[in-house]
């Protein structure tokens, strides 16, 4: 059984509300537990918990559901949760959110343009998630997902689809594309914050290369 069945997960939102007068944040979250009481459902989540922050300030904090199957104990603001490798999803949203402008050439194309999000594996999971969704390591090639989303919003709205396959992918959606190759090589305009499985890199890198090896590995399979 997966994790799911047992813990809710930790959302992180990001709301963007500068500018907007009180009585307008108001309206904007009009039905707004509706919509997070349906996604419970949707998603078959025990209970999750969600914070909006504005200016450095907490302005909207609330859970819902409960914190385990067969528990009756509610979820609040204040509930810890296990959080597992979320914390990989959301340090991939943020280095997404430092936009470049950069080239990517694989074998029989390229890309040139703004990037918020560049993902290579061969393999469907990354950490477990599904960021190279059509990946197939056995296919000889590698898998580039990689696009432009032009709002922070637009970003945490593709993030949930490479949790669960079962809810679409994410290169699925507008400005998201994915290509299959042997050579990738990426160039970026200025060094940007890398990581591999979660993992920041100690360096930023600005430039980055990837080929396919075959025949390097020699692994026995009892």
């Amino acid at each position: 059984m997966g994790l799911r069945r047992y813990f809710g997960i930790i959302l992180a939102l990001i709301i963007l509300t500068q500018g907007i007068p009180a009585g307008a944040q108001e309206a904007t979250l009009n039905g707004f537990d509706d919509y997070v009481n349906k996604a419970l459902k949707d998603w078959e989540l025990p209970g999750l918990a969600i914070a909006i922050v504005k200016n450095d300030k907490i302005v909207y904090a609330k859970g819902f559901g409960v914190r385990k199957l067969g528990d009756p104990a509610p979820v609040d603001e204040k509930t810890l949760f296990a959080i597992g490798s979320s914390s990989k999803a959301f340090t991939a949203a943020g280095i997404a959110m430092l936009v470049d402008e950069g080239k990517i050439k694989w074998d029989d194309g390229g890309y040139e343009g703004p990037l918020s999000l560049i993902s290579v594996g061969n393999g469907r999971r990354t950490g477990g998630f599904f960021m190279t969704p059509h990946a197939d390591p056995f296919d000889g090639r590698l898998t580039l997902a990689f696009g432009y989303r032009a709002t922070r919003r637009g970003l945490f709205r593709a993030l949930p689809r490479a949790f669960n396959e079962d809810k679409g992918s994410y290169v699925e959606m507008k400005g998201m594309y994915e290509i299959h190759s042997t050579h990738v090589s990426i160039h970026l305009d200025k060094p940007s914050p890398a990581h591999t499985d979660g993992e920041l890199l100690p360096q930023w890198l600005q430039e980055f290369e990837y080929k396919i090896q075959p025949k390097r590995i020699n692994v026995i399979i009892p």
